[in-house]
């Protein structure tokens, strides 16, 4: 090697050496700060986003759950209003048959009691109609006084012999 150039290679390992510490103090440091600090962010950033997708799971477990409950509750509540519809069905239909029931057995009592009105009224017009009958068939037999009063008398000594 040249001497020449070995004084050369000394001075540029100085320049260099000298530009390197003064690089490392001015701007490596704040550069390297800079860079941890970022880092530093990203970590927390990732570490919130891990945070935050955990709690989305968490919510969406929630969320599946209540609206799994709520399902369940809407079913219930389906079974529940199904129960009491029958229920009420039931007592109407049953209330209606008691109610026809009740009407038919007034209706046959009226109908009973009207029929032993009817029946009675045809035995007493039925006995008017033979008095009736009786008199005018007597009425023509006896036709004269005398004969009447005679029958009279006959009817009244039966009466007093019972």
């Amino acid at each position: 090697m040249d001497p020449n150039q070995l004084g050369l290679l000394f001075w540029t390992l100085f320049i260099f050496l000298v530009t390197w510490i003064i690089l490392g103090k001015v701007a490596f440091k704040p550069i390297g700060k800079a860079l941890k600090s970022r880092e530093e962010g990203i970590e927390k950033a990732l570490k919130s986003a891990e945070k935050a997708r955990e709690e989305m799971a968490s919510l969406k477990s929630e969320n599946d759950a209540i609206l799994k409950e709520a399902k369940e509750e809407r079913a219930a509540i389906i079974r529940e209003a199904q129960t009491v519809k029958k229920g009420i069905i039931d007592e109407a239909k049953e209330a209606a048959q008691e109610e026809a029931a009740k009407i038919m057995q007034r209706a046959e009592e009226e109908l009973s009691i009207k029929r032993e009105a009817m029946m009675a009224e045809l035995r007493n017009t039925s006995a008017q109609l033979a008095l009736d009958i009786a008199k005018r068939v007597l009425e023509r037999e006896l036709e004269g006084e005398g004969k009447q009063q005679k029958y009279a008398e006959d009817l009244a000594n039966k009466a007093k012999l019972n």
